[in-house]
């Protein structure tokens, strides 16, 4: 006979009482106690717990946890505390004196010189108090009908009986060797001093059967004595106590330290166990515990199905005294979560703080100088948008639940616009960071890239960024990261991307794990490479550190193709997310209009036309709630537009509404739209406020025009949002963006026109015409009473390059020489996140010229206009500056060829000593750098202090550049000299191929040591992986391939240390080196490529066929050894298909280990 099935399924919120359970045979224990067996739901794929549902009485009982249970009861098996407990008892965790039902007692607080031990539980629910204090009555009355549970388990599960009720082969260990093992005179003493008190206290009539009193006891047997009288407790006696519960992280196997733990409690503890400890602070739960031994050093491992069971009858006997009303009244534990999720967030920043302890000014200095971009708070932003409960169906997708628990795993994500991505993204960072809040061995780092933050999302500041996260939480800051900011210190510098992902790597390999999450790839810019970099540096990461990478973007091939072997989830809105989102929506309306019929209409319509798009959702939403009557929404429902391709119908729809207003209203919506729409970077609210306010022929701002903040928003039906948590504003989506931008002329007809003018309007004002701020107070104060000041002054020339018109204001503007400087300081002046520099607002050219503006950002019409009005194309600003060297920087090349036409001297000198051709050099700007060159008047071989200019390219890093000057550049004007003077060593580590070939032409003896790194330069090359510089060296006669540095180590040890496949196989190949050469240590080339987890160098080496596998270094350790402490699966199969081929045993330190594949 079984338990009665119940065919028909309840619901998750039916189910109030939870049963917890750790072993299996707990929960079997568990199942023989219900008196009805529900069919299971549906469980998350990520939870691989088991689940079994069904009912005791008038509870619905699931063993394990669901989100409507409001109380709980864990059940299970533990350690007695003797002689007060038995074998066979059963121990129920009650309040004893200032101690809660469970304490902790490996975990508490420092207080006045001691260690105060804290609990793990609070006081169990009052619903399960007021049943115990029922059950106690009953049970003095009657007894318990535990021995009756058990004989009707006898019938329902027969099989069970043997393993799972007592017998009389049970032996109790304390008879046998509890008095004689411990070999503690005193211990004997302390067990018959609490025998003698717990008898005098029964003698004096005091209560012992209390569950508020220390070391109670109740007898629930027939006979009150037969429990202890003449050792164990004979088949058919259970007693039940009421007392403390002891739980820690580990498990007690000691009888010593269980006494004194005992005695710590004030000899109040009756029980041991680990699984309590980790339930939360206000989890609604009473344990329940079986004793299956003493916490010492035997296990006894026969008594613990029948403990299993004693304590699950109980359990279902006390759920008999437990009325439904009372629990129902109660708060579930979702609830209690949600109140306390605030107070846990904040606690974990706290910790967070306290553990990374940053408290230093100088060195948050240090992390806001890597960058100033911070992340968090766009984090904190879209996740606060999010809709509670949405997005659970990633948490618990087989593939989040790989990547999370794999090391070296990608995950990609990839879906239509408007899909929710971003959101998703948002919440598996909040995940991570409750996951991992307490582990400081695991590092997250995020980026969200942005359509409209390209300008500062460039390759270095993407890298500072993640690298400044992983900063955030070691303590003390980092070596690596102090050296880098020591050294940029003293040439008032930035640190080159090479810097900052050595640094970077430096920081990842102190952490055990490391997760790196990218939002919306398909955003991050393509020029210059950055998209592309960033994906090579991050796999780089991965493939080093094994880092775990989430990525998410827009549906794109090229993308995709990227991440073909990594873990794929397609993202899409679920039905379940959306109706989620809707039924809030809705329940926000107090209008008497939605009632059930029309919200379930809503619902039923809007989630059919979202087409897997939450942005859909959200649109018609914004749509159908500003509609007046049922009508109307039952009209627009059966017109409502349906996928990706129909957005543009629904933002047409938008702008309409917007068209419809009046005309002052329409056009301050139009131009908060443009603005949004042009922005170089997004705007704060207060910024657009102020250029809203901006009125044309007006030397200062009428604050009777600044626009509501909430004006803002409400007038532009749902295409911008401001962010709450960093006071920008933005357009709601990318799709937004992309739909401006295709109708851009439709809706803002001389939109970048109209931003310029505003922006040169606002810098003509009055207040700047006393010129630039003598101080950084003065400046700071500037910027605080014209919070539109730093944006105009920074970006109003990009907007004029790109406006179809120039305006007069412009001209204007740059003929009022105080204005232009003062607009100077805000463009030129180092931002604050330099510490190093002193009143860094004051580091800023002086006598800057319109002129110089003009060209510094490329707008040609105005520089056109300023010529023809006699401006000095010559003028030289105090810091040495021309117009042409800000031209060449920034890669006007239109602009350069207008001033080089006035015949200014193309290589005047700048304080700093640099050319304009340098500038061009150092952005790369190969154009602009053959122009100065064509005009004659600008030698390449012109020389500075750092040498000749080819010097200068090589020394500044300035890769193709020095190609182009040798092969472009009329080469044959470089002389032997400035070539000579190009330190080979340099040429080598960068890769220059024809600086190279050029030395070896002249006779450059190759083999000369570079002293400073004690290497060669074949060293170098390798190294680095130059293959091109590798081949024209090995091709030297007189070259040693096979000489050894001060370390013992040839070229080839370099670059299997970085992973350079191509340069291994190609010096194999071409000369005499043995691949099992060994360096200082032992260590040959394979354990080097293993130990630094390059599969590629490996399979390269393994190739030979003569590589040794099985070699020691000095310190004992093989190969195989560095393979299973690096973890790289592939390696070691590749070692092992090795080994096992040539017959070879492989050791995996100082054991050998037969080989297995």
């Amino acid at each position: 006979m079984t338990a009665q099935a119940d065919t028909k399924s309840k619901r998750l919120n039916e189910y109030t009482v939870g049963w917890i359970c750790t072993l299996l045979k707990e929960q079997t224990a568990a199942t023989t106690m219900l008196d009805q067996r529900h069919p299971g739901l549906p469980q998350p794929s990520n939870d691989h717990n088991t689940y079994t549902l069904g009912s005791i009485g008038k509870h619905n009982v699931m063993v394990r946890t669901f989100p409507s249970i409001k109380v709980g009861l864990m059940v299970g098996i533990g350690g007695g505390i003797p002689p007060k407990v038995r074998l066979g008892d059963v121990v129920v965790s009650t309040p004893v004196g200032e101690f809660p039902g469970v304490v902790q007692w490996d975990m508490g607080k420092t207080k006045d010189g001691s260690f105060e031990r804290t609990g793990a539980l609070n006081n169990p629910p009052t619903s399960l108090l007021t049943a115990l204090t029922k059950l106690e009555t009953e049970h003095d009355l009657y007894g318990t009908k535990i021995p009756e549970t058990l004989d009707g388990l006898k019938l329902k599960w027969p099989r069970l009986s043997p393993k799972y009720l007592k017998c009389d082969s049970f032996e109790d260990t304390l008879n046998t060797h509890e008095f004689h093992q411990s070999g503690s005179r005193w211990q004997v003493i302390s067990r018959l001093l609490g025998m003698i008190l717990t008898f005098v206290t029964y003698l004096l009539g005091w209560r012992v059967f209390t569950p508020r009193h220390s070391g109670p006891e109740q007898v629930t047997s027939n006979a009150m004595n037969t429990g202890h009288e003449g050792g164990q407790n004979k088949p058919g006696d259970v007693r039940v106590h009421y007392g403390l519960i002891a739980s820690g992280n580990q498990a007690i196997k000691d009888a010593t330290f269980r006494d004194k733990l005992d005695r710590q409690f004030g000899g109040h503890v009756l029980c041991v166990e680990t699984e309590a400890a980790g339930l939360m602070n206000d989890f609604p739960c009473i344990v329940i515990r079986g004793i299956y031994n003493y916490a010492d050093s035997h296990e006894n491992q026969e008594w613990q199905e029948y403990a299993a069971t004693v304590a699950a009858a109980f359990a279902k006997e006390l759920l008999e005294y437990v009325k439904p009303s009372d629990v129902e009244e109660g708060r579930s534990v979702k609830d209690l979560l949600g109140q306390i999720h605030d107070t846990v967030s904040r606690n974990r920043i706290d910790l967070k703080v306290m553990r990374s302890k940053l408290d230093k000014k100088e060195d948050q200095d240090v992390l806001n100088w890597l960058t100033p971009i911070d992340y968090g708070p766009q984090q904190s932003d879209i996740f606060r948008r999010r809709q509670p409960g949405t997005g659970k169906w990633l948490l618990r997708s087989v593939e989040f639940q790989k990547w999370l628990n794999t090391s070296r795993q990608t995950l990609f994500c990839s879906g239509i616009p408007g899909a929710g991505k971003t959101v998703l993204t948002s919440i598996v960072v909040h995940n991570l960071i409750n996951v991992f809040s307490r582990d400081p061995t695991v590092g997250i780092a995020y980026i969200y890239c942005n359509f409209q933050r390209k300008d500062e999302q460039n390759i270095d500041h993407l890298f500072a960024s993640l690298l400044k996260q992983l900063t955030e939480s070691c303590s003390p800051l980092p070596e690596s990261v102090k050296v880098l900011f020591n050294h940029n210190k003293a040439q008032r510098t930035r640190p080159p991307l090479e810097d900052i992902l050595s640094a970077l790597h430096s920081i990842v390999a102190k952490y055990s794990r490391v997760f790196i999450i990218v939002d919306a790839l398909d955003e991050c810019q393509t020029s210059e490479g950055c998209r592309m970099k960033l994906l090579s540096e991050i796999s780089g990461l991965q493939a080093k550190n094994g880092a775990n990478i989430f990525i998410t973007s827009r549906i794109d091939d090229g993308i995709g193709k990227k991440f073909a072997k990594a873990i794929y989830l397609k993202v899409y809105a679920r039905d379940d997310d959306i109706e989620m989102y809707l039924d809030e929506r809705m329940r926000l309306q107090h209008s008497d209009i939605f009632d059930d019929t029309i919200k379930s209409t809503i619902k039923r319509d809007v989630i059919k036309a979202t087409d897997g798009m939450f942005l859909l959702a959200e649109l018609h939403m914004d749509s159908l709630l500003s509609l007046p009557t049922r009508g109307h929404i039952k009209h627009a429902l059966q017109t409502l537009t349906k996928g990706i391709e129909k957005l543009d119908k629904i933002y047409d729809q938008a702008m309409k509404r917007i068209e419809d207003h009046g005309k002052e209203c329409r056009d301050l919506v139009k131009q908060i739209l443009a603005w949004t729409f042009y922005a170089r970077r997004p705007l704060l609210t207060l910024e657009l406020q102020h250029a809203l306010a901006v009125r044309p022929h007006t030397a200062e701002l009428d604050e009777d025009y600044l626009p509501s903040i909430n004006l803002l928003q409400s007038l532009c039906v749902g295409l911008v949002t401001i962010d709450e948590e960093n006071g920008t504003i933005r357009l709601a989506h990318y799709t937004t963006q992309d739909y401006f931008q295709r109708t851009q002329q439709r809706w803002f007809s001389g939109g970048e026109s109209e931003i310029t003018k505003s922006c040169v309007i606002y810098l003509s004002f009055s207040a700047f015409q006393g010129g630039p701020c003598d101080t950084d107070e003065e400046f700071e104060k500037r910027l605080q009473s014209c919070p539109f000041y730093n944006y105009a002054a920074q970006y109003w020339g990009h907007h004029a390059r790109d406006a179809s018109t120039l305006c007069p204001e412009v001209i204007e503007f740059l003929s009022c020489g105080m204005k232009v400087e003062a607009s100077a300081q805000a463009l030129m002046a180092p931002n604050s996140a330099q510490p190093y520099i002193e009143h860094h607002y004051q580091k800023f050219p002086r006598k800057v010229t319109g002129l110089h503006l003009a060209a510094y950002f490329g707008v040609e019409e105005a520089v056109k206009t300023l010529l023809k009005k006699r401006a000095e194309p010559d003028a030289i600003d105090s810091h040495g500056r021309t117009p042409l060297s800000y031209a060449a920087q920034n890669g006007h090349s239109t602009i350069s060829k207008l001033l080089l036409e006035k015949d200014i001297a193309a290589d005047s000198l700048a304080n700093n000593e640099l050319l304009p051709l340098l500038h061009a050099m150092g952005y790369g700007h190969t154009a602009i750098m053959e122009q100065p060159l064509a005009t004659g008047r600008a030698e390449p071989d012109f020389k500075n202090s750092r040498g000749r200019i080819v010097s200068s390219a090589v020394w500044e890093r300035y890769g193709t550049t020095v190609e182009q000057l040798l092969e472009t550049c009329r080469v044959g004007r470089v002389s032997n000299v400035s070539t000579r003077r190009i330190p080979v060593s340099l040429a080598v580590w960068n890769g220059y191929e024809m600086v190279v070939r050029l030395r070896l032409e002249i006779g450059t003896d190759m083999e000369t040591r570079y002293t400073l790194y004690g290497g060669i330069r074949l060293y170098l090359a390798a190294e680095n992986g130059h293959e091109v510089v590798v081949k024209p060296l090995l091709s030297m006669k007189k070259l040693k391939a096979n000489v050894k540095d001060s370390f013992g180590r040839i070229s080839l040890f370099y670059a299997t240390k970085f992973g350079h496949g191509v340069g291994i196989t190609f010096i194999l190949s071409n000369s005499v080196i043995s691949p099992n050469q060994v360096d200082y240590d032992g260590s040959t080339l394979l354990s080097s490529a293993v130990r630094n987890s390059h599969a590629e160098q490996v399979k390269i080496l393994l190739a030979t066929e003569i590589v040794a596998c099985d070699s020691r270094n000095c310190f004992g350790r093989t190969v195989f050894w560095w393979a299973r402490r690096s973890g790289h699966k592939d390696i070691e199969k590749m070692l092992f298909e090795y080994a096992k081929k040539r017959g070879i045993l492989l050791s995996g330190g100082h054991e050998m280990t037969q080989v297995k594949v």
